[in-house]
């Protein structure tokens, strides 16, 4: 509320487009509580979300550093750093949990430096950055509600049915699934530089074609369900 809402956001086939106060409030909260509680569902596996979030928080920091932006740099960084500190000691041995204060705490902190490296760079940097960094996480999330709901299950019951949580039940170590989201969120990294470059109402191209890369494998998955 402090630093302010999203000023623009790019649409599809029309370019970037400023909102107004009332739908940016809306929009801004919206987006960083879904993000925070997408990104505590994928928290289940030791390391998998933060690992992932090391990575793409290093790339913020380095779109926020080349875009003149040093303190969301450096807060971008910091965070990666203190992650990468909790890595070993939840990697390892599980000894140490994030649990649902430490990931949604770090999901916010994620959202919000996202916002601001948006707002910070006058559009340059696409709010769609992060998000689309953060495709495998956000994908999964997405593709199980959809499922549930296709089975008309609830949807805020406690369930173990992502993706990543099917793997791990088929018989692939924990650290297989996590090495494989890790991957693929440095393929999403990519892919969200590639958006970065190119104009905003041509930012969607790239998008779908990678959540049309992730629907295929994501559907074997669920025939196999156990």
């Amino acid at each position: 509320w402090l630093a302010g809402p999203l000023q623009s956001i790019p649409a599809p086939l029309i370019g970037l487009v400023d909102i107004g106060p009332f739908v940016a409030v809306a929009l801004t909260m919206f987006f960083i509580v879904a993000f925070m509680n997408a990104y505590n569902f994928m928290d289940g596996l030791n390391g998998i979300a933060a690992s992932c979030a090391i990575a793409v928080l290093a790339a913020m920091a380095v779109a926020a550093g080349l875009s003149g932006l040093s303190s969301i740099a450096a807060l971008s960084a910091l965070l990666a750093a203190a992650l990468a500190g909790f890595v070993p000691v939840n990697m390892r041995s599980g000894r140490l949990f994030m649990g649902d204060s430490g990931s949604q705490f770090a999901g916010f902190l994620i959202a919000a430096l996202a916002v601001l490296l948006a707002n910070g760079s006058g559009g340059r940097i696409s709010i769609y950055f992060a998000p689309v960094a953060f495709a495998p996480f956000l994908f999964d999330v997405a593709f199980t509600l959809l499922d549930r709901m296709r089975r008309r299950r609830n949807i805020f019951s406690a369930h173990r049915e992502h993706i990543y949580q099917r793997l791990a039940h088929g018989g692939l170590r924990h650290t297989t699934v996590t090495a494989l989201y890790f991957g693929l969120t440095v393929f999403s990294i990519a892919v969200a530089t590639l958006t970065v470059l190119l104009e905003p109402e041509d930012q969607w191209f790239p998008i779908a074609a990678l959540l049309a890369c992730f629907a295929g494998p994501a559907i074997i998955v669920l025939k196999n369900r156990g």
